[in-house]
């Protein structure tokens, strides 16, 4: 099974760049691993809502209905590093060739988008920035990948 992670904008800290390239060499010993930015919004006076429209337009053309899709979304549900191992796991025995996971810009996703996600994934009530939540996401994806494969780096 294939992972992409799609994200809105760069990462603009070169700490947190460190940590994503890191986590995204050590995925690559479990699944073929793919990592895509794009563009952020250019707001030029635009409101919040407009601007998650225009990001959301972007990101549909990623959305394949064989694929899983899943949103990453302060409103969205929670998980424990192995509950959510476990779904990576599930969606590996229903035999899904991808699970995409977007982060959003600095506003989220517009409510269209949302309804045709998959999964909403909340990973806590904390605000975290968006840089730090791609560092975060790639984290727990590679825990879950050594959850499932019976390795030491998670502690049980």
């Amino acid at each position: 099974m294939k992972v992409k992670i799609i994200v809105i904008g760069k990462t603009d800290f070169e700490y947190i760049q460190t940590g994503i390239d890191l986590y995204l060499r050590k995925l690559k010993h479990y699944t073929k691993i793919e990592w895509l930015v794009l563009p952020h919004h250019k707001s030029h006076g635009d409101n919040a809502s407009s601007i998650c429209k225009a990001e959301a337009n972007l990101l549909t053309s990623y959305f394949e209905q064989a694929d899983v899709n899943i949103l990453l979304d302060e409103n969205g549900k929670s998980f424990d590093s192995i509950a959510f191992s476990s779904l990576i796991s599930n969606y590996q025995i229903q035999s899904k060739k991808q699970i995409n996971f977007y982060v959003g810009g600095a506003y989220g996703f517009d409510s269209e988008l949302k309804s045709k996600a998959d999964l909403l994934l909340s990973f806590s009530k904390f605000t975290f920035t968006h840089a730090m939540i791609r560092l975060l996401l790639l984290e727990q994806i590679y825990r879950a990948y050594t959850i499932i494969n019976h390795e030491k780096y998670h502690h049980i």
